[in-house]
């Protein structure tokens, strides 16, 4: 196997997902907040509001925890009522974002 190789499997093995997204503001969410419909991991989840939001959001990307609108509150409830699985992660930075782990279809 040749070094040129060992690159591409390596390249081939790793995953890019896309870098976290910053939230200062309600204009950083996503803007829908009526009542939708998930398939949330084979179940089906009904969120609104602020919840919808951050699903939707997280849909896109991940996002950092550090936020002007206390999006970590929100998270906690979409893990402990919802069973929505969202992770927490630091990046190379050091800073932590959240991360969707639960198969989610809109």
């Amino acid at each position: 196997m040749t070094a040129n190789n060992k690159v591409k499997t390596i390249y081939a093995a790793t995953t890019l997902s896309p870098a976290p997204r910053w939230v200062m503001g309600v204009n950083d969410l996503t803007q829908g907040v009526r009542a939708k419909t998930y398939m949330v991991d084979g179940r089906i989840v009904t969120l609104a509001n602020r919840k919808r939001q951050v699903v939707d959001t997280l849909l896109r990307s991940p996002v950092y925890c550090a936020s002007t609108i206390r999006i970590s509150d929100i998270v906690f409830r979409l893990k402990s009522e919802d069973g929505i699985g969202i992770s927490t992660e630091t990046g190379v930075t050091g800073r932590k974002y959240y991360s969707l782990k639960s198969k989610v279809l809109a």
